[in-house]
């Protein structure tokens, strides 16, 4: 196969998701898979074996990637969030496309540095990994919305509910702070702050944010350093003995960190946090995200002036009610998929598609900068007491 065709991912965990999608659905090829932790690396290529990739080698470095293959054109970054910006760049110059895992960065001055690199690469595609945006059940939120048939969006609630072993992730590993992560919010809900400005992009533009969170979830006393230490073993935040929370791609497992108890963390990100976006138009978004609940998943209200749609991404219900046909409701539900809504390969082969026409893909850096910046406002909100206005 042509090199043209063929990727290289720089990170493991997600990467190898990424990589069997490549190798099993799509039938491409990876060139390499760079992983700064050379202690997995006979690890990682197993993994690339089972998945058909027997050519594919692992490097330490995707700079190391990009001087053995100089003329492979696509590079998929799925790093911690510290590092996009500078691998893009990175990337960017060597003269490649760039697939960038969301959020873009864990910092402001990251998110000036990414905007920089791409305007001086303006004929490189930067799709960013908001795979939501294409799972079939948001898909079809933007089509009732666009469709006209709701009217003008008046508000937007949004809520995303982490179960306690989702929830725990961060209070244990490196999500566990802002300096790390960027903050909860960015981390885990760029995804939904994005859903929600794009559902609006038609009609307004965000303006101010207002934000209240907190730390609350997490406070007991008297608990031992690590889960395996502890007698409490009906204790919803109890570590698995050997996986963290939905890793079945993650080959490294610091159990230090991975069975810390989550009452003993110097974790610094909220776990509670209301955000209010407002719009140029006057209408208003809600995302509420908390990390323990006993109704995991997303769920979505959208208010127009003629009507209005509800769902629940984890099971593919949606319901439409026409407010000119007397609110009667309308089922015209989806059919429920993974936690992605099916959005993975999707994004994916709208990435190469985009390479090969030259169209913008449907989730931009500009679009994941957005996101972001939302998200450091809020917390800025939190901080403050008062809404932020964006510049």
């Amino acid at each position: 196969m042509d090199n043209k065709k063929k990727s290289i991912i720089a990170g493991s965990g997600r990467g190898l998701l990424i990589a069997e999608i490549l190798l099993k659905e799509l039938g491409c090829q990876v060139a390499a898979l760079a992983d700064t932790n050379t202690a997995i690396h006979h690890n990682i290529k197993q993994r690339l074996d089972e998945y058909g990739g027997r050519d594919a080698i692992v490097v330490r470095t995707l700079g190391e990637a990009l001087k053995l293959f100089p003329d492979v054109d696509r590079v998929f970054i799925v790093t911690p969030n510290t590092t996009h910006s500078a691998l893009m760049e990175e990337a960017l110059e060597a003269g490649c496309h760039v697939f960038l895992e969301k959020p873009v960065a864990a910092s402001a001055e990251d998110l000036a540095r990414a905007a920089r690199a791409a305007a001086n690469h303006p004929d490189q595609v930067i799709q960013l990994g908001f795979v939501l945006r294409y799972s079939a059940f948001y898909q079809k939120m933007e089509q009732m919305v666009s469709s006209g048939k709701l009217g003008r969006i008046l508000m937007i609630q949004m809520s995303e509910r982490l179960s306690a072993s989702h929830g725990a992730c961060y209070r244990r590993n490196w999500r566990r702070l802002i300096e790390n992560s960027g903050g909860f919010l960015n981390e885990k809900s760029a995804h939904d702050l994005d859903i929600m400005c794009w559902l609006k992009s038609s009609q307004a533009r965000p303006v101010s944010v207002y934000s209240v969170g907190g730390r609350h979830i997490f406070q007991k006393e008297g608990t031992p350093e690590s889960c395996p230490e502890c007698t409490d073993t009906a204790c919803s935040f109890r570590a698995n003995a050997r996986k963290p929370f939905a890793q079945e791609y993650q080959l490294y497992y610091d159990s230090a960190s991975e069975q810390r108890c989550v009452y003993r963390s110097d974790a610094d990100v909220l776990n509670h946090q209301h955000v209010t976006v407002n719009f140029s138009d006057g209408s208003h978004g809600h995302l509420a995200l908390i990390a323990q609940s006993g109704c995991e998943g997303r769920d979505i209200i959208i208010h127009g002036l003629n009507g209005y749609v509800s769902g629940s991404l984890a099971s593919g219900r949606i319901t439409f009610a026409d407010y000119s046909k007397g609110g009667n409701k309308e089922d015209i539900s989806v059919i429920a998929s993974n936690m992605h809504g099916g959005g993975d390969r999707k994004i994916i082969s709208d990435f190469f598609e985009c390479i090969e026409s030259g169209k913008q893909p449907a989730a931009t850096l500009a679009d994941g900068i957005l996101a972001s910046r939302l998200a450091f406002a809020a917390d800025k909100s939190v901080d403050g007491g008062l809404p932020v206005k964006l510049m």
